[in-house]
């Protein structure tokens, strides 16, 4: 059996701005085509069946159950309903931040992942003077930083997938983090 919510997990997809339905605002019977990473975890990952429900968030924030009515690449969904209160994810009333310095890879992977998880809405990444000296963080490392923070905000079941930023300076980070 497939994943859903019927055994009391429903996984969620965030939907980018490229996604069809991303940034228009959904209604009950509409339908949604989940972009082709979150197509393959949800048929080959998941293992998600026609009928099986999830989530999807648009760009706005707005949550909502859905369902499956394809599997095939790119899987399709029909919204279900709208998610208010509790069972759409956590609020927060004031934005918080992260400035933190560059460390060793999996240091970075490991508080990307948990500060997503705790509620972080962003990550401004600074090489200092203790940071690693192996090299420029390239885009590669970058996008892959931004990916992580994008999986655990599903897995926590937040609203909002985190901005993971580089900046020059702990000063920059300050100017960033004001704005």
């Amino acid at each position: 059996m497939g994943g859903g919510s019927a055994q009391g997990f429903s996984p969620r997809f965030f939907l980018s701005p490229a996604d069809r339905g991303a940034d228009r605002a959904l209604a009950p019977g509409d339908a949604v085509v989940l972009d082709t990473e979150d197509s393959h975890h949800a048929a080959r990952v998941l293992r998600l069946r026609m009928g099986d429900g999830c989530e999807v968030v648009t760009t706005a924030g707005d949550v909502f159950r859905a369902e499956v009515v394809t599997v095939r690449e790119p899987v399709a969904l029909t919204v279900v309903e709208r998610l208010r209160g509790p069972e759409a994810g956590a609020v927060y009333r004031h934005e918080v931040g992260l400035v933190q310095a560059l460390a060793r890879p999996a240091v970075m992977d490991y508080v990307l992942e948990k500060g997503t998880e705790t509620g972080a809405d962003f990550f401004l990444l600074v090489a200092a003077a203790g940071s690693p000296r192996h090299g420029d963080v390239g885009a590669a490392r970058l996008e892959r930083w931004r990916r992580i923070a994008r999986e655990a905000a599903k897995q926590s079941k937040q609203t909002r997938v985190p901005r993971v930023d580089l900046v020059s300076s702990p000063a920059e980070a300050l100017r960033h983090a004001q704005t």
